[in-house]
């Protein structure tokens, strides 16, 4: 990890999850042409001035979905990073995850979810289990004019810090 092509933006990873395995047939299978989940899953947002967050979380299949969520906050809705990191959090699951692969499809959702949002999901036929908490730790960093600062949303151990 660490490698970046700068011409495409991009930042790559070398790591993969609990659930990748070479085992043919398997849904989360490393082989030629497959892109398996793995547990580090960075992001970065830009602006016409450079790059304004950096994030990331650790935590398998619910990753991207925490950072997308994380992200709509602040590129569609437009608020704050404290904002997007403290709303309610949703899962969807069972995915690759071989822990999990066994459970019946149904969304983990924070209990500070509000009963108006987990009555539309139901009656949209999700399955809901409200749990004290969902996801891993999303940790961003900002840049403003003059200064980088980090923030994360305290779901898990740790510091996030920047200078």
């Amino acid at each position: 990890a660490g490698v970046g092509v700068a011409d495409l933006g991009l930042l790559l990873c070398n790591r993969l999850g609990r659930s990748a395995t070479l085992v043919p047939g398997q849904r989360n299978g490393a082989a030629p042409g497959r892109r398996p989940v793995n547990t580090i899953f960075a992001w970065s947002a830009s602006s016409p001035a450079g790059v304004r967050w950096l994030g990331g979380t650790p935590g398998g299949d619910g990753q991207c979905q925490w950072n997308a969520q994380v992200l709509a906050g602040l590129l569609i809705d437009g608020v704050d990073v404290l904002s997007a990191l403290n709303r309610p959090r949703w899962t969807y699951l069972p995915g690759a995850d071989k822990n999990e692969a066994d459970q019946k499809p149904h969304l983990q959702v924070d209990a500070s979810m509000t009963a108006e949002v987990r009555d539309a999901l139901q009656a949209a036929g999700h399955t809901l289990r409200v749990r004290a908490s969902v996801g891993g730790a999303v940790r961003v960093l900002q840049r403003d004019d003059s200064s980088i600062h980090g923030l994360d949303d305290g779901r898990q151990e740790g510091l996030t810090a920047g200078i």
